[in-house]
């Protein structure tokens, strides 16, 4: 079987299961929006720890302002979400019933993806401490996004 086939297997046999099901589609449907609310929380909060306010500026020196790296944050930090928090997250809630054990899995699933985001988004990697320690972005975006279906489904549940 050639690994285009395979790989449309896989998809099809995921999507099969998770969005014709009962309720399915809207679970993914739920899943895309936590995953773009998520992207734009995460990209102000990268953006305002990388913003540098007026009155710490150097003098000659060129600054963006705090919307400048917007557009580009939400392009890098939207594509993981995407493409592996949404499959990450629904293999977590498809194997795993209790909240104090979601969190783990989906705290390491982020650092996981976190770190594979960089090595294809800049082509590097290294097991030096300092490269390893970049992955805590990762686990930064997926306790954001646990946060926000956390609250999600409590808000369904309060309705």
């Amino acid at each position: 079987m050639k690994w285009g086939a395979l790989i449309q297997e896989r998809i099809n046999a995921i999507f099969v299961v998770h969005i014709v099901r009962p309720g399915g589609k809207h679970l993914f449907k739920r899943k895309l929006f936590i995953a773009l609310f998520s992207t734009i929380v995460f990209s102000f909060i990268l953006a305002y720890i990388n913003y540098t306010p007026v009155s710490e500026r150097l003098p000659d020196t060129s600054y963006g302002s705090f919307l400048s790296p917007i557009p580009f944050l939400i392009i890098l930090t939207g594509v993981p979400y995407i493409l592996s928090g949404i499959p990450v997250s629904i293999l977590i809630d498809k194997y795993v019933d209790k909240l104090i054990v979601k969190l783990p899995l989906y705290l390491i699933g982020g650092y996981l993806i976190g770190l594979i985001t960089l090595v294809l988004s800049f082509g590097t990697f290294s097991l030096s401490f300092d490269f390893l320690w970049l992955g805590i972005y990762g686990v930064a975006g997926s306790l954001i996004f646990f946060i926000i279906m956390s609250l999600n489904a409590r808000l369904k549940n309060f309705n």
